[in-house]
């Protein structure tokens, strides 16, 4: 479609054309008045021209495409099939900072390769273990 231009900025670059065409072009006096004549008709031509388009494409909505950002949707965690109740007893720490001992789960009888491996952390000074939010995020539950 057509690019549109504001009015000012339109009128300001006729201006300039209209400065640069007197400048280069210096006949004589005759002359100079039809030239200028004919150029400023043109030049009118054109904004009138322009003035026309943009309120047509204002009417219509029509403000050309528009480049938007891709919006992110929202993917809902995995969960199991059936929730899974893990220990209660293999909680180690507390809120934040709350996790699931793997050698506990071990010794219960759980398969600890089969929990999220997103949930995995490792902990200083502590046995390695899996996240308590993650799994429950997860959709495992305690008890």
């Amino acid at each position: 479609m057509f690019k549109t231009f504001k009015l000012p900025r339109l009128i300001a670059t006729g201006a300039l054309s209209l400065a640069l065409a007197m400048g280069a072009v210096a006949p004589t006096p005759a002359q100079a008045d039809d030239n200028f004549r004919n150029f400023a008709l043109g030049a009118a031509g054109i904004i009138v021209l322009g003035t026309i388009l943009n309120e047509q494409q204002r009417r219509q909505g029509n403000y050309g495409h528009v480049n938007r950002a891709p919006q992110r949707q929202h993917v809902a965690p995995q969960r199991p099939h059936r929730a899974a109740v893990l220990p209660a007893r293999c909680i180690r720490g507390h809120g934040r900072n709350g996790y699931v001992a793997a050698p506990c789960l071990r010794h219960s009888g759980y398969r600890v390769n089969a929990l999220p491996n997103q949930c995995r952390v490792q902990v200083r000074g502590g046995p390695n273990g899996f996240g308590l939010g993650c799994l429950r995020r997860s959709g495992y539950q305690f008890g």
